[in-house]
C-alpha cells in the first residue's frame, strides 16, 4: 500500500489528539468538581451558622421560660408550665443535634474539598511533566533537524 504510512500517521495523530482532549476535559471536570465542593463547603458553613443561631435562641428561650415569674393573679397550672419547659428543652436538644449534624457535614465537605484539591494538584503536576517532556522532545528534534540541515548543506556546497 503506497499510502499506508500516511494513514498510520493520521491515525496516530488522531489517537494522540483524543488522548490530549481527554486529559483536558478530565482537568476541566476536576476543576468543576472542586468548584462544586467549595460551594458545598460554603453552604455547610452557612447551615452551621444557622444551626448555631438556632441553638442559641433555643437556649435563651429555655432559660427565659425557667426564670419567668408568673404573677399570682394569673391562674398557672404547674403541669402546663412543666410541659412548656420540657418542650423548650426538647427543642434545644434538637437544635444541638442539628448543629452537630451540620458540623459533621462541614467536616465531610472540607475533607472532600482537600481530596479534590490534591487530585487537581497531582493532575497539574502530571500535565506539567508531560509538557516538559514534549518541550525536551521538540528541542531534541530541532537540534537533529538543524544538524542534518547543516550536514546536507555542507556536502552539497
Amino acid at each position: 500500500m503506497p499510502l499506508r504510512d500516511v494513514f498510520e500517521s493520521s491515525f496516530d495523530s488522531d489517537i494522540d489528539l483524543v488522548g490530549r482532549t481527554k486529559e483536558t476535559t478530565d482537568h476541566l471536570k476536576a476543576r468543576v468538581v472542586e468548584h462544586d465542593c467549595e460551594d458545598m463547603v460554603e453552604k455547610c458553613r452557612v447551615a452551621l451558622k444557622i444551626r448555631e443561631e438556632a441553638v442559641r435562641k433555643a437556649r435563651e428561650n429555655a432559660l427565659r421560660s425557667e426564670f419567668v415569674t408568673v404573677s399570682p393573679s394569673i391562674n398557672s397550672d404547674p403541669m402546663k408550665k412543666r410541659r412548656e419547659t420540657e418542650k423548650k428543652k426538647r427543642i434545644e436538644e434538637e437544635a444541638i443535634i442539628k448543629k452537630a449534624e451540620a458540623e459533621k457535614q462541614l467536616a465531610i465537605s472540607m475533607a472532600e474539598l482537600r481530596r479534590k484539591r490534591k487530585e487537581l494538584e497531582s493532575a497539574k503536576e502530571r500535565i506539567v511533566e508531560k509538557l516538559r517532556e514534549l518541550v525536551f522532545q521538540c528541542d531534541q528534534t530541532t537540534k537533529a533537524c538543524a544538524s542534518h540541515y547543516f550536514k546536507v548543506s555542507l556536502f552539497s556546497a
